[in-house]
């Protein structure tokens, strides 16, 4: 599998990241908003593992919301990412610092871009997803991981 240079990664970020906050409300329903994830319970006593259980809280795509996924690998510069659907991806591991660690899967076939950032010192994740798949698609969700 070939990961995505640093530079295809940004650029794939950057209108993934416009979409979600320009469009993306907490409910879905105000057009300008942004997510404010101040409002997701962080799990008690945080631990960065090398797998994560993580909750989505709120969306902007109904279907997402109080979904979960796993993160396996976080060690690693491909974790893969487990979706309860039953998908399952390897992502690049993009940027990490002592604080966050930011995760971007590109689609071969569709040219869709799906990036997690997760705080590293309480849980907190937030997600964007953009593309083009019968037709343009983007949404956002805030939630935590455990």
């Amino acid at each position: 599998m070939q990961v995505p240079s640093m530079a295809r990664i940004v650029f794939a970020l950057i209108p993934t990241l416009f979409i979600t906050t320009t469009f993306c409300s907490r409910d879905a329903t105000h057009l300008g908003s942004t997510y404010d994830g101040s409002f997701v319970k962080a799990a008690e006593s945080f631990v960065l593992d090398d797998s994560l259980v993580c909750a989505v809280n709120i969306s902007s795509d109904p279907d997402e919301r109080e979904t979960t996924f796993t993160i396996v690998g976080l060690d690693t510069e491909a974790p893969t990412i487990v979706f309860g659907s039953g998908g399952t991806y390897r992502f690049a591991k993009a940027f990490e610092s002592d604080h966050t660690i930011s995760l971007t899967f590109v689609s071969r076939g569709s040219g869709g871009v799906d990036t997690i950032v997760v705080d590293k010192d309480d849980g907190k994740f937030a997600r964007s997803t953009a593309g083009r798949l019968a037709g343009v698609y983007a949404s956002a969700s805030i939630g935590s991981c455990k």
